[in-house]
């Protein structure tokens, strides 16, 4: 079972972080999730849809990024919040290049071509 700590980052924290935090803890890694301006609530259709493929994420809220966030990840994945996001000396960062179609909000695991998270 993998034992990276993954910090999963977009603006909001209010969909695909929260999709890609809750897919990493279903494939056995420690995983948090932030945003750089965390919003109040989850997106209704992101907990809606993440019920469906039987993950609740009902009792979740959004969490504004901090720099303990960053210092607790061995890899920090940014999802789309730019120069927002910290940068500390000594972590690994992968930018998650999102698809600009309909379907990028609810779909964290595109591959980008850069890195495969869960090896498949």
């Amino acid at each position: 079972m993998p034992a990276e700590k993954v910090l999963f980052v977009c603006i909001g924290n209010a969909g695909r972080s929260q999709m890609a935090q809750a897919f990493a803890e279903r494939a056995g890694f420690e995983a948090r999730s932030a945003g750089s301006h965390a919003e109040s609530h989850l997106h209704p259709e992101v907990v809606e849809v993440m019920r469906e493929l039987g993950i609740d994420l009902s009792d979740r809220s959004p969490h504004q990024l901090n720099d303990d966030d960053v210092e607790w990840a061995e890899l920090v994945v940014t999802m789309g919040c730019g120069d927002a996001c910290p940068v500390l000396p000594g972590k690994r960062y992968v930018v998650h290049i999102m698809e600009a179609d309909a379907y990028a909000e609810y779909s964290p695991f595109v591959h980008s071509g850069r890195y495969n998270l869960f090896g498949a």
